[in-house]
């Protein structure tokens, strides 16, 4: 999915550049994580608070929300459960993630247990990305969310 279609021509990316949506007093904003696929999850923590930061002091640049092929959006701190957003061209997808909120299930004993569950979507440009990969990169990232160990740059 690191590809964007600028006019008619398809773009092959090397480094992997996510962009943030970020709620500021200026509206949405979407600064980029350049090369995030170096980083650990505690530097991709420390990047997404202090673009937070810097939005709600009205301090993001132009220059800092470009140069991304995916974007990333969370309204699940609003309470929001799932929502479909729109891709923000020249991207190939933006994912959505909803609120994390503890759910019941049935083990394989019979007991009910609480389960943390949380809602993604993955929104991408079909003239960039064929379902399938679409639906094993969703896979990966939920792997992914539900074992963080597991994660490294």
């Amino acid at each position: 999915m690191n590809l964007t279609l600028e006019g008619d021509e398809l773009i092959y990316h090397e480094s992997v550049n996510i962009a943030v949506g970020v709620d500021t007093p200026k509206g949405l904003m979407a600064p980029v994580i350049k090369d995030a696929d170096k980083k650990t999850l505690r530097e991709l923590t420390e990047l997404i608070d202090g673009f937070a930061e810097k939005g709600r002091r009205g301090e993001i640049t132009v220059a800092e929300q470009s140069g991304h092929s995916f974007t990333v959006t969370n309204l699940g701190a609003l309470g929001v459960t799932y929502f479909t957003p729109i891709i923000n061209p020249p991207d190939a997808a933006i994912l959505a993630l909803g609120t994390v909120k503890p759910q019941p299930f049935l083990t394989e004993e019979g007991e009910v247990k609480l389960k943390h569950v949380g809602h993604l979507t993955l929104v991408f440009d079909h003239r960039l990305v064929d379902g399938a990969p679409a639906a094993r990169f969703l896979q990966t990232v939920k792997s992914f969310l539900e074992n963080p160990e597991e994660v490294e740059p």
